[in-house]
């Protein structure tokens, strides 16, 4: 995904570690990452914004604590 970013930091995709896969990126700064084999999951996320889409933070807190993610 291409995603937007409110960020002045972050890890650009080429450190990456070889086994984390980048889903979600804003240039080349990943956003979101998982890992190839473990149960490893990144995301720059900011759930206080007032503009998120709520319905995503609901579905992504669902999938994390019902271990779906």
């Amino acid at each position: 995904l291409i995603v937007n970013s409110f960020h002045n930091e972050g890890i650009i995709e080429e450190d990456l570690a070889n086994d984390l896969i980048p889903f979600a990126k804003s240039n080349n700064v990943v956003e979101g990452f998982f890992h190839k084999t473990e149960n490893i999951l990144g995301i720059q996320w900011h759930p206080e914004r007032s503009k998120m889409n709520l319905n995503f933070n609901k579905n992504l807190f669902e999938l994390l604590f019902e271990n779906k993610i």
